[in-house]
Formats: C-alpha cells, structure tokens, sequence
C-alpha cells in the first residue's frame, strides 16, 4: 500500500490577550529530510510534510495578500466601470445608459473586539483592544476567499466588456483598444517632447484620432 502524504500547517505561538482556546499540538514526526519549508517525515506509519508557521507570520502573510487582492479588486473594478461607460456612449452607437455595479465596499465580515480604558503597567492612560485571534485569521481567511472569486469574476467581465468595445470604436475608425500616451526620450533619459496624448476619456480618443488624421492628411505634409 503506498503511503499517504498529508499536508499539514500548525500554529505553535501563544498569542497574547485572545481568547482562543489552546491544545497541544501533536508536531512532532520521524525526520526524514526536508524541503525548502517542510520537514518529510514519518507520522503514525504515514510519510507526511510538515510545515510551521508562526501565528503572527500566518496572520501577516494573509492580511498581505487579502491588501494584494483588494487593489486588483479595484483596479478591474474601475476598468469595468470606465469600459461600461464607454460601450453605452452613444457615439459608440450605445444606449447612453450604463447598468450600475454593485459597490464592493466594507466586504469584510466584522468580528468581536473589546476594548476597555484604563492605566497600562507603565501608568499611561490608553485604549486596549483585544480580540481572538482564530477568530480573526479566519475572517481573513474567508475575505481572502470571496477577494479572490471577485477579482475573477470582475475581470472576466471587463474582458469581455473590452472586447465589445473594441469592436464598437473600431466600426467608427477609433482603434481597438485606448490611445497609449507617447513622448520621445532625450539624451539624458528624461521624457522630452509629447507625440501623441493618453486616452483619458471617448473625448480625448476623438481629439487624438483628428490629431492623427491631420498628421496625415496632404496639408501637413506640404507644411512639412
């Protein structure tokens, strides 16, 4: 019979002030060599990879990656909403009305925290708030859960959203997709004089596209 690998995380620090309630971990296994992050070794006649994280290295590492996931979050958000807005335009042959999205605001679920006022050992007046922390590293957990599945779904959306807009500015003689700011470079690695401006708005995209036309048009070539 093959032997069955489990993947296993402990925490094994005491964290002050929470109220978890604590167990002695079991951790200790028969070392059979180890990985970059894991000890291999043999545990009730089972080959198993072991690895320890600290409580407060666990809680960082999530709330780090939770603080990752809010930021694409709100960047495929506004790209969303941005294209949305354009696609109903209606010099895009829109409608001229954009379907609200759903805010994506105070997502997280709250957890209990108490707090008393009062004289620290040191004799400071001070706030203390304290609250448990299995609690709270599940919470994050479960945040970073629902981060995730929205960033996918958002941008999913915006995908698809682009390509109807794409096809939309292109039947009007705007490229496919938004204007890219271009400036040349001078001899000292500093940007010098501006090409052509950044799409900001359908606005801007209409005023570069007159610009690009006239760079070409027979007129500007004689100027020249």
């Amino acid at each position: 019979m093959k032997n069955k690998q489990l993947f296993t995380i402990t925490l094994l620090i005491l964290t002050a002030g929470c109220s978890s309630s604590l167990k002695k971990l079991d951790a200790g296994i028969e070392s059979k060599g180890s990985t970059t992050d894991a000890t291999i070794g043999i545990k009730d006649n089972k080959v198993v990879i072991q690895r320890e994280t600290s409580a407060q290295d666990e809680l960082r590492s999530t709330q780090w990656w939770n603080n990752k996931y809010e930021d694409d979050l709100k960047h495929e958000y506004f790209m969303l909403k941005w294209c949305r807005e354009d696609v109903a335009d209606p010099r895009l042959s829109g409608s001229g009305e954009v379907t609200p999205l759903p805010e994506i605001d105070n997502m997280k679920q709250a957890s209990d925290v108490k707090e008393e006022f009062g004289l620290t050992e040191k004799g400071n007046l001070s706030f203390v708030t304290q609250e448990d922390f299995l609690k709270r590293i599940q919470i994050e957990r479960n945040y970073q859960t629902t981060l995730m599945k929205m960033v996918k779904t958002v941008t999913t959306q915006r995908e698809d959203c682009e390509r109807k807009m794409g096809q939309a500015r292109t039947k009007i003689g705007l490229p496919a997709n938004r204007y890219q700011g271009q400036s040349t470079i001078t001899p000292e690695g500093t940007i010098g004089k501006v090409i052509r401006l950044h799409e900001n708005s359908l606005d801007d995209a209409f005023k570069i596209l007159e610009m690009e036309k006239s760079k070409r048009s027979p007129a500007s070539e004689d100027s020249e």
